[in-house]
């Protein structure tokens, strides 16, 4: 059983449906180049 569950798991998906999703990761902790950097993507001054 488990080799038939790690085959589908291997296989790419068939069924079309997808969401791309754009992230982006910072250091952990909240410091001044982290605030800044979200308050650009916000377009906020």
């Amino acid at each position: 059983m488990n080799k038939k569950i790690d085959k589908i798991l291997k296989e790419d998906y068939k069924l079309g449906f997808e969401t791309l999703v754009e992230s982006e990761t910072f250091a952990p902790g909240l410091n001044v180049d982290v605030i800044k950097a979200i308050s650009q993507k916000k377009d906020e001054p």
